[in-house]
This record gives structure tokens, sequence and C-alpha cells, in this order.
């Protein structure tokens, strides 16, 4: 008998991926005009180590996404509220 095989969606992957970091607050994802994808990374406060980590798990992203452009950005708040930094764009994914 054969079995689908079901792949994740980019916003899926991105997720996952990223609650896998502790430190990670909040995480936003868009489309981007060139059918890609823009993601948030939302962090309390600088961290050599977590942002670090964070870059490391990007480049597993994009590993995980062959074909679709991921661009990635990180918001460090700096105890500061975010609504005072950026204004967040794009789709939630997850908030701790």
């Amino acid at each position: 008998m054969a079995t689908a095989v079901m792949s994740a969606s980019p916003a899926h992957v991105v997720r996952d991926a990223l609650f896998a970091i502790a430190r990670v607050e909040q995480v936003f994802v868009s489309s981007s005009t060139d059918g890609g994808i823009s993601v948030l990374t939302v962090v309390g406060d600088r961290d050599y180590a977590v942002q670090k980590q964070i870059f490391r798990t990007e480049a597993e992203i994009i590993h995980s996404l062959p074909g679709i452009e991921v661009g990635f950005e990180l918001v460090i708040r700096d105890g500061r509220p975010l609504d005072q930094l950026i204004s967040p764009r794009g789709t939630l994914l997850f908030a701790r």
C-alpha cells in the first residue's frame, strides 16, 4: 500500500525550527514579492550565543526549503516594547 508523504509548509518549517530556541520570543513570516518568504525573529536581549544559534538555525531552514528564497531579520528588543521598535508584518507564527 502506498503512503502519501506530505511536506511541511515553509511557515511550519520556520516555526518548528525557531521555536526550538527558548530565547526566541516571537516569529513573524510574510510572503515576499519574488515568491519567497521573509522571517522576522524577535529576542528580548543581546546574547551572542543565542544569535549564533539563530543564525545556524536560519541556515538549516534555508537548506530545508530548496527553491524558496528566504530572508531573515533579527530584532533585539533590549527590554523595550516591540511596537516601539518596529511594526511587525506578516503572520505571527508564535509568541511566548
